[in-house]
């Protein structure tokens, strides 16, 4: 008959456009350069950005698709052909410049695997090692603190990256339905959760330009 503690939820960190920019800077060249423009630009979750696929992206249309994730069980990294939730198996759309950039990454996959021979493992997965091999769920995590640390970045989890591009997009105007349907969250009840006060900030913001107008 105990009644049950409410799980915590974790206060969301995300970073500002400059630090933003300044970590892009900081990955450039290294194995989480990708998982953490992928993250950012995208807003997706660590198990959506090393479940991505090469054959899930069209260069064509200009999108990928969000439809395969790579979950950690234990100390195993596990895939599955199935997302968080309904609504997390989503369509998104590339900028020009994203297309761009993850041309250059395949094509780079493509050289690394030549040069390597035999011992490239091809896997389809974007986010992969010099091998072909797909990153582990605890190198991410655990590089990319590293690597905050060694650049003198403020500290924060991988995830708020997600919580980042989130922010980002609803400084820049878009509202928390938007904001939702990019994310993959279930109902906007959700994003407002997360993220309402930001939008509150915004408003804010709005009243007092208007003020200054009128």
């Amino acid at each position: 008959k105990a009644i049950l503690p409410k799980k915590q939820k974790s206060k969301i960190n995300p970073y500002t456009a400059e630090e933003a920019e300044a970590l892009f800077k900081a990955v450039e060249g290294t194995k989480m350069e990708v998982p953490v423009k992928l993250a950012t630009m995208f807003g997706l979750r660590r198990e959506e950005v090393l479940g991505l696929r090469w054959s899930a992206i069209d260069f064509a249309k200009r999108t990928l698709r969000i439809n395969h994730t790579c979950v950690l069980v234990g100390n195993a990294a596990v895939n599955f052909n199935r997302t968080k939730n309904e609504s997390s198996n989503r369509t998104l759309y590339m900028t020009d410049d994203m297309v761009a950039y993850l041309k250059g990454v395949k094509k780079q996959q493509r050289e690394q695997q030549l040069k390597q021979g035999e011992y490239y493992s091809y896997t389809d997965y974007v986010c992969i090692d010099e091998y072909g091999q797909q990153l582990h769920p605890n190198y991410i995590s655990e590089r990319f603190r590293e690597i905050l640390k060694k650049n003198g970045l403020r500290h924060i989890r991988f995830h708020d990256l997600r919580h980042t591009c989130a922010s980002l997009l609803m400084n820049h105007g878009y509202q928390l339905k938007d904001v939702s349907s990019m994310l993959g969250h279930s109902t906007i009840t959700t994003t407002a959760d997360i993220y309402g006060h930001l939008d509150d900030e915004r408003m804010r913001d709005i009243a007092e330009k208007m003020g200054s107008v009128l």
